[in-house]
């Protein structure tokens, strides 16, 4: 259990790192809203687990089964790729 969220405080932790590397406002914004998107699902599937909430039916992303969640979450990593290996693309142009 420890594992998987270490592994998703590291995936967070890219993206915030993503956000505060962007020169463009656009891209900040893109990174820290999917890192906040991915950061509030674990932290209720987290709150759920542990009893601390009532069930909701939030999967943990990439781990539980969840045919859409798993598209979005995989389509937000893609987003957050991109925008790290181009940092210097030019929206406006």
């Amino acid at each position: 259990a420890f594992g998987v969220l270490a592994a998703w405080g590291v995936i967070l932790l890219g993206c915030f790192a993503t956000a505060a590397s962007a020169v463009e406002p656009f891209r900040r914004l893109v990174a820290a809203g999917l890192g906040v998107l991915f950061a509030s699902e674990v932290l209720l599937n987290t709150a759920v687990v542990t009893g601390l909430r009532p069930v909701t039916g939030t999967p943990l992303p990439l781990v539980s089964q969840g045919g859409s969640s798993l598209v979005a979450t995989c389509l937000g990593l893609g987003i957050l790729q991109s925008l790290r290996m181009w940092p210097g693309f030019d929206l406006g142009k």
